[in-house]
């Protein structure tokens, strides 16, 4: 067993100066910089407002809104905004039961949204 991993290291390590690259990264480099971010811990983007990191400005500009309380997001049965585009969820089940559904996600909202 010890010499099956010994050589599967060696086989591994050997890549690194033959220059074998043997998995393929089927995104764009944008998207692999942010993955490689995900286990490198960087954080580049941070707010202004409590100083707290992020890996992407799409999850700086939603953290954000947490503090402006800005609803961009619009629900076009009912007209209520929220803070993500989750809206989508609100839609389907409004579509399902109109009133009582509407009527729990009120309540439920309320502690959400803060």
């Amino acid at each position: 067993r010890n010499v099956a991993r010994k050589k599967s290291a060696l086989h591994i390590h050997l890549r690194i100066h033959t220059g074998e690259k043997p998995y393929v990264w089927f995104f764009c480099n944008s998207e692999l910089s942010v993955h490689i971010r995900t286990h490198t811990g960087e954080k580049p983007y941070l707010c202004k407002l409590c100083g707290k990191r992020f890996i992407t400005t799409s999850n700086l500009s939603a953290h954000v809104r947490t503090h402006t309380g800005e609803k961009p997001y619009l629900c076009k049965l009912c007209g209520r905004r929220f803070m993500n585009n989750k809206v989508d969820l609100h839609t389907i089940h409004a579509y399902i039961d109109s009133y009582s559904y509407i009527q729990i996600f009120t309540d439920a909202s309320k502690s959400s949204d803060n």
